[in-house]
């Protein structure tokens, strides 16, 4: 019995100690939940703004000929959602520029609606994330995109087209960096994104083809709470 027992220890430790890396590794990855997000790293902000549960690399679908990418990554956030907006508020800081009143303001008023906001940006030498003009979407109007685009919950069968669409231009050259879609939080009858859980699907058209990502609603979370 003894014996057996000395031969199951190391497995059972070394079970023990992967069991530990694993969800300290869980909990790294979750520092949104661990950490104020006046800790943040850069790193880590740019990781929430670029490849989290609230931001996902999109897929450029492009039917003609030309190329719209232009090299660029297109993304699509859920821009709404508080973990985004924090971390909105951290890259200022980290960059100097600090309002704590103008800060304070916009992440204790919650927008009304969801907003989902589409941009491309690609990484420079200097590791900084560069917006970039949104080609992809010249010459449609905010009413054919309002038409065209879905949030798309495949659990529920359930699709629903924005309420409003904006265009978010570069103050300096006036170009289109930035697509956002508004979708209202309160609709008759149907229960609110919160109540949902499982995949939630953007398609939106662009100018040859589409552009489609997945948010999975179950990781949306802080603290167990849903943040959209």
């Amino acid at each position: 019995m003894m014996k057996n027992w000395g031969r199951a220890a190391p497995a059972a430790a070394l079970a023990l100690v992967w069991a530990s890396l694993a969800l300290v590794g869980q909990e790294a990855a979750r520092f949104w939940d661990a950490q104020p997000y006046g800790e943040w790293t850069m790193e880590q902000t740019l990781q929430v703004l670029t490849n989290s549960p609230w931001t996902r690399p999109a897929k450029l679908v492009e039917t003609g000929a030309q190329q719209l990418g232009g090299g660029a990554q297109h993304y699509v956030q859920w821009y709404s959602a508080q973990t985004v907006r924090e971390a909105l508020v951290r890259l200022r800081n980290l960059y100097g520029a600090v309002n704590a009143e103008a800060d304070a303001k916009f992440l204790t008023t919650p927008p009304t609606a969801y907003q989902v906001f589409v941009f491309a940006a690609l990484y420079t030498s200097k590791g900084e994330l560069r917006f970039l003009p949104l080609a992809a979407f010249d010459g449609l109007t905010a009413e054919e995109l309002q038409q065209g685009a879905r949030l798309i919950f495949s659990s529920q069968e359930y699709s629903a087209r924005p309420d409003r669409v904006e265009f978010v231009t570069d103050p300096k050259t006036q170009q289109t960096v930035g697509l956002r879609l508004l979708f209202e939080r309160a609709r008759e009858a149907v229960p609110p994104a919160e109540a949902r859980r499982g995949p939630v699907r953007l398609v939106c058209p662009t100018r040859t083809g589409s552009v489609s990502v997945t948010f999975l609603l179950d990781e949306m979370q802080r603290r167990g709470q849903p943040d959209l």
